[in-house]
């Protein structure tokens, strides 16, 4: 009978071990995942600012989002984009839907684009447009508009250069004066 009132309690000790065991590593893996982590995940109203030396870069809002398992990249509609200066917007950057990989810096967004800078009356619209973080580039190979107050430019392509705050629009162009 003691034989097997032990032999219970030492099969119950080594399950209340193993449980103890699996239940705080099961805690710690939970507590090193973010929401970006769980890929079934839908995010909602997401504001991420990206900071350099507590000097923003960046800031992506997006009213929802899912994030691509095999890829981690994040999927969304309503994007807005605000790139900034030396810590001072500007450009402002609008459209339907994008893609974001956040840990390389490139975004795509697509389905009236429109990019609006924070000083001056300008306005570059397009169908497609990606951002490259690291060059400070803005860039599309589809129909783009630039307009600049009382002038309108019609091409195919463009480079937006965030450092040398320069825009080059490609392809044949039309211009058209207000």
């Amino acid at each position: 009978m003691i034989r097997k009132i032990t032999a219970t309690f030492l099969i119950a000790v080594a399950f209340a071990s193993a449980y103890f065991v699996f239940e705080g590593w099961f805690r710690e893996k939970v507590a090193e995942k973010s929401a970006l982590d769980i890929p079934e995940l839908t995010l909602w109203e997401i504001n991420y600012v990206k900071n350099v030396h507590g000097v923003p870069v960046w800031s992506l809002k997006v009213k929802s989002a899912v994030k691509a398992e095999p890829t981690g990249i994040l999927k969304g509609e309503g994007v807005s984009l605000t790139v900034f200066k030396k810590g001072t917007p500007w450009a402002h950057l609008k459209a339907e839907k994008g893609e974001a990989d956040i840990k390389k810096g490139r975004f795509r967004v697509w389905g009236h684009v429109v990019i609006t800078a924070q000083e001056g009356n300008c306005t570059l619209m397009a169908q497609e447009m990606e951002y490259d973080e690291k060059a400070r580039r803005i860039y599309s190979n589809r129909e783009v508009e630039f307009t600049c107050d009382d002038l309108t430019l019609n091409g195919k392509g463009v480079v937006m250069d965030l450092n040398k705050k320069s825009i080059k629009i490609e392809g044949l162009i039309s211009a058209l004066m207000k």
